[in-house]
């Protein structure tokens, strides 16, 4: 029996759990080879991600010739998240390049800005779904809790998509920063989005 994995979801017939190959950082994929895998599965991970174009082209090393990336996000306005803005292209392509350049406090002082809309719409969001009551910041104390859960790194949705920003995000990817990917198809529905890219 997987060590662990039983007593977490106990509804699970334990002799189904199946001990994974690899325990790894999703976003980057660090122990798998390049050019190695026929498919890269990834629900709704992009929005916890600092980087999701730097996360992107991460998942595009590890396709083989031909693999294909099935990705999917979360609509702002299907989720919790429904009130925050879209994360621009120009907001995403900045902190790539922040990333990419090794310059992680710049990224870090940004990111305060997405868990200050994480504490005043995604959080009361949830509370408000769950019938518990929802605190009111004073603006220190909201710039005091946001600087520590950032400091943190406390996991939240850093960005939020729209259907079409979300396929801006795509098309940018495999236009100009992994241009091994073809775009070949984005579908969604009212709480989320998919794209289907293929290496090659």
């Amino acid at each position: 029996m997987p060590s662990g994995h039983a007593r977490q979801v106990t509804e699970l017939d334990a002799g189904t759990i199946v001990e994974p190959d690899f325990v790894e950082d999703g976003a980057l994929l660090e122990s798998i080879a390049s050019r190695s895998q026929d498919f890269v599965i990834a629900n709704h991970v992009l929005e916890h991600a600092e980087d999701p174009i730097g996360v992107l082209c991460g998942w595009s090393r590890v396709l083989a010739p031909h693999g294909v990336l099935y990705v999917t996000g979360p609509l702002a306005e299907g989720c919790f998240d429904r009130g925050r803005p879209p994360t621009t292209l120009a907001h995403l392509v900045e902190d790539h390049r922040l990333a990419a350049s090794g310059r992680r406090a710049e990224l870090e002082r940004r990111n305060v800005e997405h868990y200050r809309e994480w504490l005043t719409v995604s959080e009361p969001n949830i509370l408000r779904e769950r019938g518990d009551p929802v605190p009111v910041w004073t603006p220190e104390a909201l710039e005091r809790r946001a600087t520590e859960i950032a400091a943190e790194r406390a996991e939240i949705h850093y960005h939020t998509f729209s259907g079409r920003s979300f396929r801006a995000l795509l098309h940018a990817v495999a236009d100009r920063h992994a241009p091994e990917l073809c775009l070949r198809e984005t579908v969604g529905n009212r709480r989320e989005v998919i794209g289907v890219l293929t290496r090659g």
